[in-house]
């Protein structure tokens, strides 16, 4: 089942991102625009409130399609936090962790393969 609904999202994605682009050439197409962009999309709008209506989208996601979709990673992490470096520093603050919640182990020997840049948990 849950295999079934992965591949659901992942067609309706491709076939939002197919049909989303545009035919001109000289732009860049992303898929996600930048914090600048959303500000430029809707300028009346503070960026908490920007934030608010991502975070509401999340759980309706989540209540409708019934998964639990958590996008993490090195990258995510990144985006997030207010002091990026500090993921580096080992003096840092809890609040950004440890750093071994982004180690790939290996399920039999428990030892580590490699970094997870991007990671969606079910």
């Amino acid at each position: 089942m849950k295999a079934n609904l992965a591949l659901f999202a992942l067609v309706s994605f491709a076939l939002l991102n197919a049909a989303g682009q545009s035919n001109e050439t000289g732009t860049l197409a992303t898929n996600q625009p930048s914090q600048a962009g959303l500000l430029n999309l809707a300028p009346g709008l503070p960026a908490e409130k920007l934030r608010g209506m991502a975070r509401f989208q999340t759980t309706t996601l989540t209540r409708v399609l019934g998964v639990n979709l958590e996008v993490d990673g090195v990258l995510p992490r990144l985006r997030r936090a207010d002091h990026p470096l500090h993921l580096i520093n080992p003096l840092a603050p809890a609040e950004y962790g440890t750093g071994f919640e982004n180690l790939s182990l290996n399920p039999r020997t428990h030892q580590v393969e490699g970094l997870s840049f991007l990671a969606l948990r079910f």
